[in-house]
């Protein structure tokens, strides 16, 4: 009897074992439920928002049409003190908005207004054409897997001029002044000016500017009533205002930088939590024809397909959407940010499930006053015991790995070869080691200067393996490589029509440079040049003969226009980082007068090394001749020192599109 219980007892466990092993991996997964993500929610963000680790923030969860969670954290306006309310609080959707440019795209393909997505889409734009050599053969599909070959840099998309939309051919040029880099189809490079071309195209089909026709075809249709496409300079009524938080608590809040009308297709969306998770529910919908009104279950799957894979190892990009998939589920997303705020929308069609978060976070903008207190010991940038605060929260990605985690089972891609197999590599190692510089980027404007400092190293690491800054990488395949810490996040080199190397992840991508193509070389020149021309000034105290009298001036005055370098960066505005976001959004005035003044000094340092040059063959002799001492030769040496850092600062100048008044 005994005997007979044991067995029992050890069949139905073997039984359970089995089909616990046999369970679907979402089995082990929390159930998404009303309460399991409420609590979820105030773990994640009622923890965070304690900490003031943010200023605000929202996030729904929404299946089969029903809301599960709709929660608004923090404040719409800190400084205020007014609390965020996801159902009518508006805030910025940032990128999430190429989305809809794309849904609108894909409306007037379904309507016949336009060929197909493999159409050129100059053959229907009106107010521009897209340039030679390639501009004829850029469709919608590569504009919207961003493998146009734009570039992802380009002009400034903020405006502080009002400009009446749809804008103007003339405005639309000088947004575009820079743009196709390459052939389309190589890879993909995210670029926002693309998406302008995509709003560009909808307006001169269907008539309407590109506010309007998503307010009658989208926002209506799907009941987002308080959605807008913002493009002017007044700053939405219910907008959110997000805030930096200085080390003692005190709040400071974010500048709000309008969108150039043109550039408000990549990133214009204001909308409210609520209004977002509708949009979610649409998108999540695989099946029904609830909304077919607005884009067929077809074309939106069309959306969440990859439509251009650098490679089978790795995911693809879909149509402004990024598919990936979660255990057996597959899914598409996009994440993205403005000055304060950082969106982000994932779907998972097989659920019929859709998750939305939003964070507004930012790091503060101390002044000169704040700097000077910090040294002193008090102030804005000095910690307070009863202020306590970690890490910013505004990795919309990290949260929604926090939800995935929970509630979803474990991520994949496609598998990766055994890490001691090694698959024959089109390329070398070799050829793959050193330098690389981010491609999205300006190339012809000044603003070029602004990333210097996005270069990566690549280096080899044991037998077959490489380190790119500092992480290792295996080989995975022809040319790809897998992060051995995170297997899912994966490189892949290729050698492009121009000859070049390049290595790409998703839609970023980074181009192989040689020494004199690196911005550290000339960062470093530039730096250097510009702090050694200071000493110039103690070209006063020469000691050697008259002839260098005649060549003190310039290096004085090369001098004096480096110190007044400093005069736009702190007077009329409370930091550097104010003057950049300026630029950024257009607003030249200020960095015009700083770029003027730097071109003064080059000027003035040029004249200098061609009267130094002058001087020292002059003098040379003589100073040899009459004995006059080492004081004399460290004057020479130092005549000789500035009229380099004159060149140095020539040189650099020249590569970061300084000389002259490049702004576009």
């Amino acid at each position: 009897m005994i005997r007979s219980c044991w067995l029992s007892r050890l069949t139905v466990a073997v039984a359970a074992l089995f089909l616990s092993l046999g369970a679907s991996s979402r089995a082990a997964q929390e159930p998404i439920t009303p309460s399991a993500l409420k609590s979820w929610a105030d773990e994640v963000f009622g923890q965070a928002f304690a900490a003031k680790r943010f200023s605000g923030a929202a996030v729904g969860v929404v299946r089969d049409g029903e809301t599960l969670l709709l929660q608004g954290y923090g404040w719409q306006d800190a400084i205020k003190q007014i609390p965020l309310d996801p159902q009518q609080t508006q805030l910025r959707m940032c990128s999430l908005s190429k989305s809809f440019t794309a849904v609108s795209a894909l409306q007037l393909i379904e309507r016949g207004q336009i060929p197909s997505l493999d159409s050129p889409v100059n053959d229907q734009l009106t107010r521009y054409q897209l340039p030679e050599p390639w501009g004829d053969q850029i469709t919608l599909r590569h504009l919207m897997t961003h493998s146009s070959g734009m570039t992802g840099g380009g002009t400034p998309q903020g405006t502080s001029r009002d400009i009446p939309a749809p804008v103007s051919k003339r405005e639309f040029a000088k947004l575009l002044k820079e743009n196709l880099l390459r052939a389309p189809g190589q890879i993909s490079l995210y670029a926002n000016l693309g998406v302008a071309v995509e709003g560009a195209l909808i307006e001169d089909v269907s008539g309407l500017p590109l506010a309007e026709y998503m307010r009658r075809n989208i926002f209506i249709p799907l009941g987002m009533n308080n959605t807008i496409l913002h493009h002017t300079l007044a700053t939405p009524k219910n907008l959110a205002t997000p805030a930096a938080v200085f080390p003692n608590g005190e709040y400071q809040p974010v500048v709000f930088y309008p969108k150039h009308p043109a550039a408000a297709a990549s990133g214009g969306i204001v909308a409210t939590p609520e209004d977002m998770l509708r949009y979610a529910a649409f998108h999540a919908d695989s099946t029904s024809d609830l909304h077919s009104d607005v884009l067929s279950s077809q074309s939106r799957a069309l959306m969440r397909t990859a439509h251009f894979r650098a490679d089978p190892l790795v995911d693809g990009v879909g149509l402004h959407l990024y598919p990936q998939r979660y255990g057996d589920l597959a899914m598409a997303k996009h994440g993205c940010g403005l000055p304060g705020f950082s969106s982000y929308m994932a779907v998972l069609p097989e659920l019929n499930l859709g998750v939305y978060i939003t964070l507004m976070a930012s790091q503060p903008l101390p002044t000169l006053s704040d700097l000077v207190g910090r040294l002193l010991g008090h102030g804005r940038m000095v910690e307070s015991a009863n202020a306590p605060r970690g890490e910013l929260l505004r990795n919309t990605e990290e949260v929604w790995e926090s939800f995935a985690k929970r509630f979803l089972p474990a991520q994949q891609m496609p598998e990766l070869p055994a890490s001691a197999e090694a698959p024959s590599q089109t390329l070398a190692r070799s050829e793959l080691l050193g330098s690389y510089w981010v491609e999205r980027r300006p190339f012809s404007s000044l603003r070029k200067l602004f990333f210097a400092g996005s270069v990566r190293e690549v280096s080899a690491q044991g037998s077959n393996g490489i380190r790119i800054d500092g992480e290792d990488f295996r080989v995975a395949g022809d040319g790809v490589y897998a992060n051995v810490s995170d297997e899912l996040d994966r490189v892949v080199f290729k050698r492009l029509d121009d000859g070049r190397v390049y290595f790409t992840a998703r839609s970023a991508a980074w181009r192989q440079v040689n020494g004199l193509e690196n911005p550290n070389l000339w960062s470093l020149c530039l730096i250097a040049s510009l702090l050694l021309l200071l000493s110039g000034f103690f070209a006063r105290f020469w000691r050697g003969p008259k002839a260098a009298n005649a060549y003190a001036r310039p290096p004085q005055f090369a001098a004096l226009a480096v110190l007044l370098l400093a005069v736009p960066a702190v007077v009329g505005t409370r930091d550097l980082g104010t003057m950049v976001n300026q630029y950024f959004n257009n607003d030249y005035l200020r960095i015009s007068v700083f770029v003027i003044t730097l071109n003064i000094a080059a000027l003035l340092a040029l004249w200098h090394a061609a009267g130094a040059f002058r001087w020292w063959m002059r003098v040379r002799d003589t100073l040899v001749g009459e004995k006059k001492g080492i004081g004399a030769y460290l004057s020479l040496l130092h005549a000789t020192a500035l009229a380099f850092a004159a060149l140095a600062l020539a040189g650099s100048m020249i590569f970061f599109n300084l000389v002259g008044l490049q702004l576009y």
